[in-house]
């Protein structure tokens, strides 16, 4: 899938530090046009698939891939699922093209130019998991909480045999080393739990890896609001 999202402003201002709704005089202008420069140059695509998941006590397996979900949290967040939704995005090598350009601009700027990339991601993501929530209607099932390998519970390590199921780099140009950093760098995966019944989101901050020293969560905002 292609995409002509926007920016979500209001995630850019959390992730810039923003508990307000502008920047203030003279700022939001520079804000402006980060935006609008991260939406002209982003090439967002994405993909995603639904699985069947196999449990045992200590691991979720998705059936035909490689993915393994072990771990207490990851096994709690999916317990009872059907199936699982495996999904990728990215606004494409474009950006970190683009990102070496910027490297000219003032710092701010860079940093605002970042936090709107991070956000349109987001926002990318979250089109995706709604359409994965329509296509689990059609077979009777409900879609979970949005979950990120490395921060939601779920181990880093599954991510190059979740870009492997979805064959991510021949469909986006998305692959990850071997440390798990995705390229391009403006890239996520996530998995999306498929129940019979309705299910408690989460997503939320009790449940990420970096709760303990988030900014945000201080400020008592979220990333995913």
């Amino acid at each position: 899938m292609t995409s002509a999202c926007k920016v979500d402003r209001a995630l850019v201002l959390h992730l810039l530090g923003c508990t307000g709704a502008s920047l203030g005089s003279g700022l939001d202008e520079r804000l402006d046009a980060a935006v609008e420069r991260c939406e002209r140059i982003a090439q967002p695509k994405s993909a995603w698939r639904l699985f069947k998941t196999r449990a045992s006590r200590d691991c979720i397996e998705v059936v035909g891939t490689s993915p393994a979900l072990a771990g207490s949290r990851a096994c709690e967040q999916l317990a009872g699922s059907r199936g699982v939704a495996l999904l990728a995005c990215t606004l494409g090598d474009a950006f970190d093209r683009e990102q070496g350009d910027a490297a000219q601009l003032a710092v701010l700027d860079q940093l605002m130019l970042d936090a709107a990339a991070s956000s349109l991601v987001q926002v990318l993501a979250r089109s995706c998991r709604a359409e994965i929530a329509r296509a689990a209607t059609t077979r009777g099932l409900f879609a979970g909480a949005f979950l990120e390998p490395g921060c939601s519970g779920i181990p880093l390590d599954v991510q190059p045999g979740l870009l492997r199921a979805l064959d991510a780099q021949r469909v986006l140009g998305v692959s990850c080393t071997a440390y798990g950093n995705m390229v391009p760098s403006k890239s996520l995966t996530a998995i999306v739990g498929l129940f019979d019944e309705e299910h408690a989101d989460n997503s939320g901050c009790e449940n990420c890896s970096f709760s303990t020293y988030c900014e945000l969560k201080k400020r008592g905002v979220s990333c995913t609001q």
